[in-house]
């Protein structure tokens, strides 16, 4: 949260030095949009990542990569009838692969506040024309 505190008024300055509009409150919004719709974005793809939406694809692909090792050579292929080698059933896959959750209820708290007051502006400085 500190890190996100740092760059969105780092972000909006740079914005404002650097974007050719001459109304100081659309420069505001669009800053404010960019900004709010990249920490959305980035919320949405860890909520994606931490609700295993492509699991099934992503554990095929794995399987897949394991027979081309254990016919290459590189595996042994009597490990998986010995027990040693357990992270080919799915479940065990799922517990390796998405044990660890990232929250993502910073980068919404964020994104939300940015573009809400995106729209504000917008609507006082087409208000205001």
């Amino acid at each position: 949260m500190k890190i996100l505190s740092i760059v969105t008024p780092v972000f909006t300055l740079l914005f404002l030095f650097f974007d050719k509009t001459e109304n100081l409150t659309l420069k505001f919004s669009n800053a404010f949009f960019y900004l709010g719709l990249l920490y959305l974005c980035i919320a949405l793809m860890i909520h994606v990542r931490n609700s295993g939406l492509f699991k099934f694809v992503k554990y095929h692909k794995f399987k897949k990569e394991q027979k081309m090792l254990k016919s290459s050579g590189v595996l042994d292929p009597d490990e998986e009838e010995s027990g040693k080698n357990n992270f080919d059933k799915f479940h065990n896959f799922l517990q390796k692969a998405y044990g660890v959750q990232y929250p993502s209820k910073v980068y919404y708290l964020f994104a939300v506040p940015l573009l809400s007051l995106s729209m504000l502006l917008a609507y006082i400085y087409k208000s205001t024309m």
